[in-house]
């Protein structure tokens, strides 16, 4: 067997470990369930609102609050959301993926964006330590600096110094493969199936532009460890 113990692969969370379309759903239900509690309604209405695709392009949030007569607040109801523990599970592709890298001897990673609670209840629902060590998940709240910074990258490197061959998969163009493209990482895109929250179709420089695009996660260990 090849030796691998020199290889990083660090992956981003949202849209492609998960589908984060299945946290906002969560998030949105969670909201309306909580406030049919809280106001004592039945529950039906307010779920019927956050899971319609017909709000007349305005925020569910917005119409809740009118439904509700304006008896909570929108500011309240995004607290709600994104302190909610979300719903949501690792897709198999994603869990086997993730087993497959680490058994050939790979090291994985996480670089992810967002607020330290939203994420951390993300990460543990989709019981992400089962397969990455905490010390290698990286929240940007948690290091004061973003993906559109390099220090994710920097750190990373940091945290493996015995890592030589190091791999960053994400989705987000915008954000995902500028710097790890910079500092000699490999880069690969997760296309968008259809269920991304933002989209892959932007023009961008070279440099933004992921080295590998896959249609699947299952498609990522024969490409890394090959």
């Amino acid at each position: 067997m090849a030796d691998n113990s020199d290889i990083l692969v660090a992956f981003d969370l949202d849209d492609t470990l998960y589908k984060e379309c299945e946290y906002v759903r969560s998030g949105y239900r969670y909201v309306a369930r909580r406030l049919a509690r809280e106001l004592r309604v039945p529950a039906e209405g307010l779920l019927e609102i956050v899971e319609s695709d017909n709000v007349g392009g305005r925020h569910p949030f917005d119409v809740l609050f009118e439904y509700t007569d304006g008896n909570v607040s929108v500011e309240r109801m995004v607290g709600m959301y994104r302190e909610h523990v979300p719903f949501i599970t690792l897709p198999d592709v994603s869990a086997d993926c993730l087993v497959r890298l680490a058994s050939a001897g790979c090291t994985l990673a996480l670089i992810t964006d967002g607020r330290h609670t939203g994420q951390w209840n993300k990460i543990r629902a989709l019981a992400i330590e089962r397969y990455i060590d905490g010390r290698l998940i990286s929240v940007s709240a948690d290091i004061g600096a973003d993906k559109t910074l390099p220090l994710p990258w920097e750190r990373m490197q940091e945290l493996t110094p015995g890592c030589t061959r190091r791999w960053y998969i994400g989705d987000n163009p915008l954000k995902d493969f500028h710097h790890p493209n910079l500092m000699g990482w490999n880069t690969v895109m997760l296309r968008d199936d259809g269920r991304n929250i933002k989209t892959q179709h932007v023009d961008l420089p070279e440099s933004y532009r992921a080295r590998f695009e896959i249609d699947s996660l299952g498609e990522l260990p024969p490409l890394v460890t090959g």
